[in-house]
């Protein structure tokens, strides 16, 4: 279902959770508000979930878990708050994750990346522009076939994980604009 670029507005309709064999909802580059409605955790057959450029808050449901043909989450350009849900760890098929610019604050859960071991697919990360803080989880390291990552703009302290070398694909990084970032050691 395309139905992005056309200045809908109002909350995402619960009901969409109903279409149970839909495979791409594209709702990106509309006005809608309200929060992500729980019902779409129901559509297991998707596998492109565009909801980017919005006006929806709230949180990120933990019931999109039972996406688990879910290769393209993209929720960014919207006003998303609370934890990034370690759920997300569930979805082994997914390539691209995009949260950019939302309100998401605290940590990096510790143990998303270790749940994201399983998600050997994962090629592309943003979650820059937030309100993510403390230190960039050493388990990064593991996403081993990921080209792109960017926390940037967020307010990371410390070290910038040196296991990070273990990412021979990556071919962006962007850690810029955090809070006293320091050595890129490779060691």
């Amino acid at each position: 279902m395309y139905l992005g670029l056309n200045n809908l507005s109002g909350p995402i309709p619960s009901e969409l959770g109903n279409l149970k064999h839909l495979t791409n909802l594209e709702l990106s580059v509309n006005q809608l508000s309200g929060s992500i409605p729980i019902t779409l955790g129901g559509l297991t057959e998707l596998k492109i979930l565009h909801l980017y450029s919005n006006q929806l808050s709230g949180p990120i449901p933990s019931e999109l878990e039972n996406l688990k043909n879910l290769i393209d989450l993209e929720l960014s350009a919207n006003q998303l708050s609370g934890s990034i849900p370690i759920t997300l760890g569930d979805l082994t098929e997914l390539k691209i994750l995009s949260l950019y610019s939302n309100q998401l604050p605290g940590p990096i859960p510790s143990n998303i990346p270790g749940e994201f071991v399983s998600l050997a697919k994962l090629e592309s990360i943003d979650l820059s522009d937030n309100k993510l803080n403390g230190s960039i989880p050493t388990c990064i390291g593991d996403f081993v076939h990921l080209f792109q990552l960017n926390l940037s703009n967020n307010k990371f302290v410390q070290n910038i994980p040196k296991e990070k070398g273990r990412m021979t694909q990556l071919n962006v990084l962007d850690l810029s604009h955090n809070v006293e970032l320091q050595s890129l050691s490779t060691k």
